[in-house]
């Protein structure tokens, strides 16, 4: 999980020390959980604690909502495009 975290990271231009900051909701992290649940078993506690969203419920709603809005995150798509397996 940790690999793929620190691929997506880098394809986004994206620092670790971002994870811990900022808004628990914004785009570029649903991207990543979403991301990240579509090619690994991450669970929602690990993925919570890694992407500073908090609750492992919350990472649930956001992978969710993420998912219906697919190709409409450009940060999602960008990772599809980048970190192919």
């Amino acid at each position: 999980w940790e690999k793929l975290l620190q691929q997506a990271l880098a394809a986004l231009g994206r620092k670790e020390s971002e994870l811990a900051v900022g808004v628990k909701s914004a785009p570029w992290k649903v991207a990543v959980a979403v991301y990240l649940k579509e090619r690994t078993q991450a669970s929602n506690p690990w993925l919570a604690q890694r992407l500073g969203i908090k609750r492992p419920v919350y990472v649930s709603r956001l992978v969710s909502a993420g998912r219906r809005a697919g190709e409409t995150i450009p940060e999602l798509a960008t990772l599809r495009v980048k970190c192919k397996a």
